[in-house]
């Protein structure tokens, strides 16, 4: 009986069809950088963590499997030690606008599960944690998940798939996986800055315009 059970399975087993994992969908919104990873808002700028500059320069190059090669030059840097830098992808007459993040209203709340995206060790992955404070001023979030090395300048995101952090660093030599994110304050004044700045060079080219 038992060479018979045995028997039926091996041959059972020449039908069944081995299961295949599906390939992993990356999200186009997140970009893998040299050592880092980025992701994109407003259509057009793509956000990292500032400690990222020296090995990325003033342009850094998007390679998109739709949009196919885009320089990108740097716009902005963050005046304090750390935070959001921002680069400007190039638009044109078949490409206007890039796939992008809705920056969150307001901060995460206390426990809000949140996630980071990124490329750790060159690698796609999201990491899944809860939000802990959203700092004072222009301190740093402090969430309870752990980014690791290539996860720096990721998008750290709510429930609702919105950006409320950017991802800068892990704590050290603690048990509990604690990193520290950009606040979503910092990114705001950011976009804010390059509004303006827009608007001013918008008012300066109509300027001219009139003049001639």
């Amino acid at each position: 009986m038992r060479s018979k059970l045995i028997a039926a399975i091996v041959t059972l087993g020449l039908f069944v069809k081995p299961a295949i994992a599906a390939p992993i969908k990356i999200d186009s919104r997140v970009v893998q950088l040299p050592g880092c990873t980025g992701f994109v808002v407003n259509g057009n700028y793509l956000l990292t963590a500032k400690h990222c500059l020296p090995g990325l320069g003033k342009t850094v190059t998007l390679k998109s499997n739709k949009y196919g090669t885009l320089k990108c030059d740097l716009i902005y840097e963050a005046e304090s030690k750390d935070g959001p830098i921002v680069y400007k992808i190039p638009t044109s007459d078949e490409f206007k606008r890039y796939p992008s993040f809705k920056i969150a209203e307001f901060p995460a709340k206390e426990h809000e599960l949140v996630h980071s995206i990124g490329f750790p060790g060159g690698f796609y992955a999201t990491t899944y944690g809860a939000f802990l404070t959203p700092g004072e001023g222009d301190e740093f979030s402090v969430v309870q998940l752990r980014i690791n090395p290539g996860c720096s300048g990721g998008p750290l995101l709510n429930e609702k798939d919105e950006v409320v952090g950017l991802c800068e660093a892990v704590a050290q030599n603690i048990r509990t996986p604690i990193s520290f994110m950009t606040s979503l304050r910092k990114i705001k004044k950011a976009l804010h800055e390059l509004k303006l700045t827009r608007a001013l060079n918008n008012r300066v080219n109509l300027t001219v315009k009139v003049e001639e």
